[in-house]
């Protein structure tokens, strides 16, 4: 999971549930794009686990950000909202209420990921890998439908070694789109549009 923030917006997007880190992009709804910096050091090394389908994921993860998000809450950050792609869960933002309440929001982001650590992310297999090309080439296949040309697009083989070599899932199609035509959606306008299945 990565936090950025922008414009006092902070978002925190699952990995794609095929692997640990993979790609993504958010904006926080900032029409340029840029990115925020990140904000927390307590993201270290995750934890992985074998889960039986990717839905098992999923609500492992919306599970351990409900009781994540019940500590933010109770300290203060009450302004936050669980994200959907595509009626799947896929992680949560907070409003920071600006830019200048960032600090503060990191220190109790660092306490309360503490005590309520992510969800384990899914252990990298060829089955895992295989899922997360098909759902990634499934969005190239909506983003050339929406006008968008996808460039580079890597081999299917090429992404699956390097996925079980390195332990992440390293392709996302609404990245490489955005950035070879940034001026027409946001990354969650990409999302919204082209969600991921998994």
């Amino acid at each position: 999971m990565r936090m950025v923030a922008a414009a006092g917006i902070v978002l925190f997007v699952l990995p794609a549930c095929s692997g640990p880190q993979a790609a993504h992009e958010k904006d926080a709804g900032d029409p340029q794009g840029d990115q925020g910096e990140s904000l927390s050091s307590v993201e270290e090394e995750p934890e992985h686990a074998d889960y039986a389908s990717g839905e098992e994921y999923k609500q492992a993860a919306l599970e351990a950000d409900q009781a994540f998000l019940r500590c933010m809450d109770d300290v203060g950050w009450t302004d936050s909202e669980l994200i959907y792609e595509g009626g799947v869960y896929s992680g949560f933002s907070i409003d920071a209420g600006s830019v200048d309440q960032v600090d503060a929001l990191d220190a109790d982001y660092e306490k309360c990921r503490r005590k309520f650590p992510p969800a384990p992310l899914p252990n990298m297999t060829r089955e895992w890998a295989e899922l997360a090309w098909e759902d990634q080439d499934r969005a190239r296949q909506c983003l050339e439908k929406l006008g968008y040309v996808v460039p580079d697009i890597p081999s299917k083989e090429a992404l699956i070694e390097e996925a079980l070599a390195t332990g992440q899932f390293d392709w996302d199609p609404r990245g490489d789109a955005r950035r070879a035509d940034p001026g027409r959606m946001t990354y969650d306008e990409l999302l919204k549009a082209c969600p991921y299945a998994l």
